[in-house]
Formats: structure tokens, C-alpha cells, sequence
């Protein structure tokens, strides 16, 4: 393994103040800001980011109309073979389970990434990820390459151009990416040990907020998700009524 560098990618939407918690976590880890490109939809926007986080970050703009079309856009923005870290601009804390009960901010994010990264390549795979829920119960310490939810709020991949990574639903595009990558490469890396703070569908700002009616969106993604892979997802109608996307456990691939 002898490519130790990555590119770091954070798609935004009017969260000019939101974001810091994200760049304040890669500071607190001296990750190089020259590294770091954030993405936009308008100039106008990026003003308003430039005045909370000053001019020492990559901007990139690109309008889209939802977060599917933007990563779509991002996985292409940067040349096959990169080695991209993908996080949301809302990442309060990066933690590592101790126990079931128990955990601690990750000692070195850096060389977490890294290892992320030399684990796909030496395994064949192509994406990793991390536990998607701030809950030590549900943990546990195993590395696994099964179908697991690689969430895109904190996940890492190896980027290839192909038509059959191919990002086409504008919401819950993470779980379609985790089935695409899980049939293409024959497993997905997650380490199950790490989880991040952070807070999903949050109110202000962001890029879920462009739909009118999110439960319906969330209902009609969810069918076609399930459409589409009935061998890999079933839904489920959460208590606030949003529909959610459950992978199914896989018989295991014979090599």
C-alpha cells in the first residue's frame, strides 16, 4: 500500500455557520485545509460562507436540485483512483466505542482514515464507513465487509466513474450507493467501532431541506429503493413518519 494521501470532500447547503463544527473537528486533527473542498450551489451562497470561514477552503459551485445529484457531481469532480473522505458539514465529534456502555473521542482521525482506506485496498473493496448511530449498545469492535449501511455523512471511497455507481435517487442515495457498491465489488467496509455526533434531518438548512413535503419524498423514494433492489432492502414507516430503508442480512458470497 503506498498511496497515503486522500482528497476531502464536504457538500453544503445554507449552513454557513453549521459548517464550522466540520472544519473545527478536521483543524482539531490537522488535516490540511489545501486538501478540504467544499461544494455549493450559488456564488451567492458562497458569499455568505467565505464571510463565517474565511478564503483558506477550496469552493466549488454546482447547482443541484437535491444531495443525490450533488454527490453524483463530487464522485465526478475528482479523477478515477482518488482516495475521497466524504463528511457532512455537521460532524459535532468523531468517537470510538470502549464498551457497551462507554466511549471516547477517536485519538488520531488521521490515521484512522488512512487505515480505512489501506483496509479497501488490500481487501479488494472500494468504499468504508462507519457505525451510522451515536448508541456503544449497538456496537461492537468487529471490521465487517458484509452489506452494512456505509451512511454518507462520514464514509470514504476510491473513486471510479462507472455507469453502475451511477447516484440516481435524491435522497437515501447513501443506502443505494452501499447496494451498488455491495454488488459490484462483493462487499462494503465498516468499522463498526466508530461512530460521529451529529444530527440527522436536522430543520435549518441543509441539503434534505429543498423538499416541500419530506414525508411524502421519503415514502416515494423509499418505493422505488425497493423496487429497484427487492433482493437487498425492505422499508419500514419510522414513528415520525418518515420511511426508512432497511438493507437485508445477505447469504455470505462464496469467493
Amino acid at each position: 500500500y503506498i498511496d497515503m494521501s486522500f482528497a476531502i470532500a464536504i457538500p453544503s447547503f445554507n449552513r454557513p455557520k453549521t459548517i464550522k463544527k466540520t472544519l473545527n473537528i478536521l483543524e482539531k486533527y490537522n488535516f490540511d485545509k489545501s486538501i478540504i473542498t467544499i461544494f455549493l450551489d450559488s456564488e451567492q451562497e458562497k458569499e455568505k460562507y467565505v464571510e463565517e470561514i474565511g478564503t483558506d477552503y477550496t469552493i466549488v459551485i454546482h447547482k443541484h436540485n437535491n444531495i443525490g445529484e450533488l454527490r453524483e457531481f463530487i464522485r465526478h469532480y475528482y479523477k478515477e483512483g482518488t482516495h475521497l473522505f466524504s463528511l457532512d458539514d455537521d460532524i459535532e465529534q468523531v468517537k470510538e466505542m470502549i464498551d457497551k456502555k462507554t466511549g471516547k473521542e477517536i485519538d488520531n482521525l488521521k490515521q484512522f482514515v488512512l487505515d480505512a482506506f489501506k483496509k479497501c485496498v488490500e481487501a479488494g473493496y472500494y468504499i468504508w464507513g462507519v457505525y451510522p448511530v451515536d448508541n456503544y449498545f449497538f456496537m461492537n469492535k468487529k471490521t465487517t465487509t458484509d452489506l452494512k449501511f456505509i451512511c454518507a455523512s462520514f464514509h470514504g471511497y476510491i473513486v471510479r466513474h462507472d455507469l453502475d455507481l451511477k447516484i440516481e435517487f435524491s435522497i437515501k442515495e447513501d443506502y443505494v450507493n452501499t447496494i451498488q457498491h455491495y454488488i459490484k465489488d462483493g462487499g462494503v467496509v465498516r468499522f463498526n467501532n466508530i461512530t460521529t455526533k451529529t444530527k440527522y434531518y436536522q430543520k435549518t438548512g441543509g441539503c434534505f431541506t429543498r423538499f416541500g413535503d419530506r414525508l411524502k419524498e421519503s415514502e416515494a423514494i423509499a418505493n422505488q429503493i425497493q423496487i429497484k433492489y427487492p433482493q437487498y432492502v425492505s422499508k419500514r414507516q419510522r414513528k415520525n413518519g418518515m420511511w426508512e430503508i432497511r438493507l437485508k442480512r445477505q447469504k455470505k458470497k462464496s469467493n
